[in-house]
Formats: structure tokens, sequence, C-alpha cells
């Protein structure tokens, strides 16, 4: 999708990039890793992480080098089921602006559902935070595609 961008744009796309993860319903940049959570915020544009980094990007190259780079900062643990388990949500933010028009693609990678007594991993606090995260995600998914009710709350979390 994002070679596509580039090879149908014209030299006026500029896209700027955000990589990060949500780990036990905390935020946390993957392109400058440490261990403070970044504060979540609601503004006029919606929702945004203050201090997350943002960098531009001239070519598809530039987003996969940030894809890497992010992927290695991200969580991961094994378990009985799997080496190499995903412990958090990743999502990586595509800003794109053309002249006047502003848009945004998000790319997310969810952590998987876990079962404790199968995968008999280390963590419960953790595994706990992705379930709930998952379950509450299918929430919204399944309100949203109700078409006979809309004026059903949508529980964004």
């Amino acid at each position: 999708a994002v070679k596509y961008l580039y090879q149908t744009a014209d030299s006026d796309l500029q896209i700027r990039a955000s990589f990060f993860e949500v780990y036990c319903e905390s935020i946390y940049d993957l392109l400058e890793p440490n261990a403070t959570a970044l504060p979540l915020r609601e503004g006029q544009g919606g929702f945004f992480a203050p201090g997350l980094s943002e960098l531009d990007c001239h070519s598809s190259d530039d987003v996969e080098a940030i894809l890497r780079e992010g992927r290695r900062s991200r969580r991961k643990a094994s378990h009985k089921l799997n080496r190499d388990s995903s412990r958090s949500h990743a999502l990586l933010v595509l800003r794109l602006s053309h002249g006047a028009a502003r848009g945004r693609v998000t790319f997310v990678d969810l952590a998987g559902n876990e079962r404790l007594k199968r995968s008999k991993d280390s963590d419960p606090r953790e595994t706990g935070a992705i379930n709930r995260s998952l379950q509450a995600l299918g929430k919204v998914i399944s309100i949203l595609s109700r078409k006979e009710d809309q004026t059903e709350h949508v529980p964004y979390r």
C-alpha cells in the first residue's frame, strides 16, 4: 500500500510517520524506545499522544525503515504456544498532506488473544490487558456494524 502511494503520487505529497505500541493500556513510542509511557490527550483532531515521534518519509524505503526500527523495540515474550509472541498492539500511522488536503492511514497489528491455561504465560496482568482490549474492540466493531440502531452508545476506550 505504501509503495503504491509513492508510485502514484506527485512530488507534492508529504508523508509523516509515527509508530507506537499499546502495552498494558499505556502508549509507548517505538521510534524512541524508553520506559516512559506517553500521555493520551483528546483535542479537536481526535486523540493524540504529546511527545510521540513523527518522522518525514520521502520514499517507501523510509517507511519500511521506520517499520523495521519500531519492530525491534516492540515488546515480545515466549510462552508454551509461541516462541515470539507480541505482547502489545502496534500502530503505524501515516499522516498525508497534499496542498490543503489532509489524511491519515493507520496500520494496526493486534496482539493475539491468550488463554493462560494453554499458553502457560508468566504474566497474567499482561495477558489480561491484551484480552480486555481485544474484547473492547470487538464490542466497538459489533456496535458500529449494526445499521439498525444509530443511537446506541459506542464504548470507545
